[in-house]
């Protein structure tokens, strides 16, 4: 059962109806506080006793101490809680608060998943963060949890320090994420967490945020080290994105990565890094992580991070069993040597699903016509690729280039969707017309998008026909390829497009 905002509260004036059921998610968020009775509220809740998961998004409504304490009272009743979800962002909460709350999930002996918001809570102090981790460790079941304190600027490295000595008593946590974005978070606090969690043992999944904070020069290498002790992690996902990062940072953690032998997922966010790593940084990562030899996704953003000569020696890089790569080279000073950067692909023979975003803002930076065909030789030889996402924007890709990518495109033969990124790319409708015929070639191809603000056609060489043989083209690649809703939403403002333009040209 779900309510919002829309439904008002009177929706919740009688829920006796709700005895047997299991699920209840409600939203109430107002920028004033829209329970006059937080205890009434409350009680409406408690007919709800076989309920198994609650998830309760109750920001921007004053919530203080009493009104806590009656949903504390609420919960205790919940015998059979399993999953709980709270959002209480921009509230009263305190010391106060947090200890009726984790009174309340002791209570609940089958709660095993909770999700905590707490983002911009000024009154969150050090007798709260002891509170919280020492109430959590007490949770015995708890092998998922969830915390965001986003947003923060009195949250510091002496509170993170506080919460990770209660946590490091988690011992069934499996699967832990928190949310440090726009707080006083520096590498010395991220230590303190990852050493104290070395002690949950059962710990496979964990998430870092903490864009926004590391705003000058600092070493990472004890914490490199401990992310390095956490062996039996399977996931690991850090946000560092609009921090300075430097070169040295990057290679510490990547030198540490390598010992996390179980890893089969790593997300690194590093945009908008100051310009500080160059090609010898992203060689050694990737070099360090082929010991990690489950690996099988990896997600890296580099937009706005990477400068100077993205050489790298292609031959000694090869991913045995990675199946997806998400790369955002966005908007890199790489000086027109990124085509060398291309073939560390060519090693990655397993890959089934690649995201690469090479789209630009500045004409400096521009794809040159050996990137291309280089790039499109690397594609054709992924034999197992199957979805292909390729975001060229802004780049200033000639329509003879621009066919030849397609042409090689086409010779992959196992890709079933295909989404090009074309915003503010000129193509002459000419090759644009033999560009698609190629696709045709993808007898497996079910998926196909083409996200583009306008089709510029040049002057020199079109004609009518021409712009008629195009919309002929991407009829037959709808009608043959294509879902009905990608057919609507992707297809059919280029066949108008293509409508106007070949009228205008007959007027």
């Amino acid at each position: 059962m779900w309510f919002s905002k829309k439904d008002e509260y009177r929706l919740l004036e009688n829920l006796s109806y709700l005895q047997k059921t299991k699920l209840v998610e409600i939203h109430l968020i107002k920028k004033v506080n829209c329970i006059p009775n937080m205890a009434s509220f409350c009680n409406k809740l408690t007919f709800c006793q076989q309920l198994i998961f609650l998830e309760l998004n109750l920001k921007d409504n004053q919530i203080n101490a009493p009104d806590i304490q009656s949903l504390s009272n609420l919960l205790k009743r919940f015998t059979n809680l399993q999953k709980i979800g709270l959002s209480l962002k921009r509230n009263k909460i305190d010391a106060q608060c947090i200890k009726f709350l984790v009174e309340a999930f002791q209570n609940c002996k089958n709660l095993s998943d909770i999700t905590l918001k707490l983002s911009q809570n000024s009154r969150l102090d050090k007798k709260a963060l002891q509170n919280l981790s020492q109430g959590l460790a007490k949770c015995t079941n708890l092998t998922r949890l969830y915390l965001q304190f986003k947003n923060n600027r009195l949250f510091n490295d002496n509170l993170l320090e506080e919460f990770s000595q209660g946590i490091q008593k988690c011992k069934n946590l499996q699967s832990f994420n928190i949310q440090l974005n726009s707080t006083q978070i520096t590498f010395a606090g991220l230590e303190k967490l990852t050493f104290f969690l070395q002690q949950c043992l059962l710990l496979e999944s964990l998430e870092i945020g903490s864009e926004n904070n590391i705003q000058s020069e600092q070493s990472c290498k004890l914490l490199a080290v401990n992310l390095g002790q956490l062996s039996k992690l399977k996931n690991l996902k850090i946000n560092f994105g609009y921090c300075l990062i430097s070169q040295e940072n990057l290679e510490d953690l990547a030198r540490e990565f390598r010992n996390l032998q179980n890893l089969t997922y790593l997300n690194l966010n590093l945009l908008r890094c100051r310009r500080t790593i160059d090609a010898q940084g992203v060689f050694n990562l990737f070099s360090y992580l082929l010991d990690c030899l489950e690996l099988q996704q990896l997600d890296l953003n580099f937009q706005e991070s990477i400068i100077g000569d993205m050489t790298i020696d292609s031959q000694l890089i090869s991913f045995s069993k990675l199946k997806t790569l998400n790369l955002n080279l966005q908007d890199n000073n790489h000086r027109g040597k990124i085509e060398n950067f291309f073939k560390v692909l060519e090693n990655m023979q397993n890959l089934e699903n690649l995201n690469l975003n090479l789209s630009i803002n500045s004409q400096t930076n521009c794809l040159s016509s050996d990137a291309l065909m280089e790039l499109g030789l690397v594609l054709k030889r992924l034999q197992h690729l199957k979805d292909l996402s390729l975001q060229l924007n802004n780049n200033f890709i000639s329509s003879k280039d621009f066919n030849n990518l397609l042409y090689q495109l086409s010779e992959c033969f196992k890709l079933r969707s295909l989404h090009l990124g074309l915003n503010g790319v000129p193509l002459n409708t000419k090759y644009y017309f033999e560009a698609f015929n190629q696709i045709k070639n993808c007898a497996n191809l079910q998926h196909q998008s083409l996200q583009d603000d306008s089709i510029i056609i040049s002057n020199k060489g079109d004609n009518r026909e021409n712009s008629q043989n195009i919309l002929q083209i991407l009829k037959n690649i709808k009608n043959k390829f294509l879902s009905p809703i990608m057919q609507i939403m992707q297809i059919k403002k280029h066949i108008q497009l293509l409508k106007q333009k070949s009228n205008k040209k007959v007027r």
